[in-house]
């Protein structure tokens, strides 16, 4: 049984910190420290329900509502960062629901297919993973051609794998445990073999199953994670250059570097 509880264990450990993999490299020491609204005609910026400023996709800029006059290379700059800022917001988004795709299809993988669909996994899995998106969906979204990232979006979206779904894996652990459990006893009622080779087979199953996926699923999230946070550190320079360019927007910081 050791090496059956090492691997539940293994997998509980791996998606407690698989959102921190989109900032495990070194060079994405950066946040969004304000709400973000983009289309392909207009990018907004917000605290709570206050626009701070706005971007349209010619570079005008609005500050709080007025109109700020651009010289020809501050209207280009302004346009430059509209357009960065169209391609990141959508790819930020996209990676946030790949994460929470990928975790479905790991614990499908390793509960589900090593259990059996009358384990109650499957339902339970589905259950944990809709109040995952229902979090996510308050903090990032797409609708109507409309990308919305709520401010301090990636800190809630890292809470959606917080204590709660640690706790909550936890739990289809011990659940599981008990199951394999059973399953063992009933085989050896029914003469299928001695404990302890029945459990060797399902560790080694569940084990196999959960390194290949979690190698497969860390290469991903890792190529888009620095894809993205490449993307940011270029928005954070072009705000840095914007506030030093044009006086008006000096106060704000969206993409913050760390």
């Amino acid at each position: 049984m050791k090496q059956v509880k090492s691997a539940l264990c293994m997998l509980a450990l791996f998606f407690a910190t698989l959102p921190s993999l989109a900032h495990a490299e070194d060079h994405c020491s950066i946040d969004i420290a304000q709400g973000v609204e983009v289309n392909r005609a207009k990018l907004r910026v917000f605290d709570k329900d206050k626009t701070l400023f706005e971007i349209d996709k010619n570079g005008q800029l609005w500050i709080e509502g007025k109109s700020v006059a651009l010289n020809s290379e501050q209207q280009e700059l302004t346009k430059t960062y509209f357009q960065q800022v169209q391609i990141a917001v959508p790819e930020i988004i996209e990676m946030a629901t790949r994460i929470v795709e990928l975790t479905a299809k790991q614990l499908h993988a390793s509960f589900g297919e090593a259990f059996g669909k009358d384990s109650g996994m499957v339902e339970s899995i589905d259950a944990l993973m809709l109040n995952v998106k229902k979090s996510i969906a308050l903090s990032m979204s797409k609708k109507d051609g409309v990308y919305r990232i709520a401010p301090d979006g990636d800190e809630q979206f890292e809470n959606a794998f917080g204590d709660e779904f640690e706790k909550e894996v936890e739990a289809m652990v011990e659940r599981a445990l008990g199951s394999i459990l059973w399953m063992v006893a009933k085989s050896m009622l029914n003469g299928e073999g001695n404990l302890e080779k029945r459990a060797q087979a399902l560790g080694d199953k569940i084990e196999k199953s959960v390194k290949s996926n979690m190698e497969n699923i860390e290469k991903e999230v890792e190529i888009s994670a620095k894809k993205v946070c490449c993307q940011m550190a270029t928005l954070s320079r072009l705000e840095a250059q914007m506030r030093r360019e044009i006086p008006s927007f000096a106060p704000y910081v969206v993409f913050k570097k760390n």
